[in-house]
């Protein structure tokens, strides 16, 4: 299963994105910005995503973009349930690498008692991928566009299995809203990798990020993505 997720509007009052397979609309999501919040600075994002027949909400505390290490890891989790028994969490852990590159984020995703782990992977030229896997398994692959206009993100992913398709588009708008509130322009690189971009007046972007730590960039499986475009047609 391939998927599209793309910002499409980005403004001081909401953030608006597209949910689309083979061209077709299948979901749409979003979520304001009160004048208090940005009067504040930062933000705790109350979003609404309508995708696959599911009406899914996600909260997102302002210290996932601001501050983390104030509070405990329960309290800095992100949020999800939807009307159709999905809910759960998401939580950031910095895993202590072997080697001299140090450490790395991995990211937690919990629907119910099932458990799967998310990883960033900058591979250059080629993109941002982000790994969900379940133990060993990857189960897909969320890969972001390095180039945008207007700032208006834009996210494909590929999903082994269609009932995990929710929880992938949620870890996606997730990981968009995290970080780019805080600076809406460029995301900050993470540990073990290094983030290199620019930005102007043109409202276009362009970034590339670079994993150099080697179980990080280990995670990542090659053939994973032309296997479910084969599985596609594509």
């Amino acid at each position: 299963m391939i998927i599209e997720l793309t910002r499409t509007k980005r403004s001081k009052e909401e953030y608006q994105y597209a949910v689309t397979q083979k061209g077709q609309a299948i979901g749409t999501a979003g979520f304001p910005l009160s004048k208090e919040e940005q009067k504040k600075g930062f933000y705790r994002i109350e979003a609404k995503m309508t995708v696959l027949g599911q009406q899914i909400h996600l909260t997102i505390p302002r210290t996932e973009t601001v501050f983390p290490r104030e509070l405990s890891p329960a309290d800095q989790a992100a949020r999800f349930m939807s009307d159709q028994h999905m809910e759960g969490s998401i939580n950031r852990e910095m895993v202590k690498g072997k080697n001299v590159l140090g450490n790395y984020l991995m990211w937690h995703l919990l629907d119910r008692d099932k458990s799967y782990q998310m990883y960033e992977i900058g591979m250059g030229g080629k993109g941002l991928f982000f790994v969900i896997k379940q133990d060993e398994s990857t189960l897909a692959i969320i890969s972001k566009k390095l180039k945008t206009v207007n700032y208006l993100s834009s996210y494909t992913l590929y999903i082994e299995d269609e009932a995990l398709a929710p929880l992938a588009l949620v870890a996606a708008l997730y990981w968009d809203v995290a970080h780019y509130m805080q600076s809406p322009y460029v995301p900050r690189s993470a540990p073990g990798s290094a983030t290199r971009g620019t930005t102007g007046n043109s409202k276009r972007e362009s970034h590339k990020r670079s994993t150099h730590q080697r179980e990080l960039k280990a995670q990542y499986d090659p053939g994973f993505i032309p296997r479910i475009m084969a599985l596609e047609g594509g």
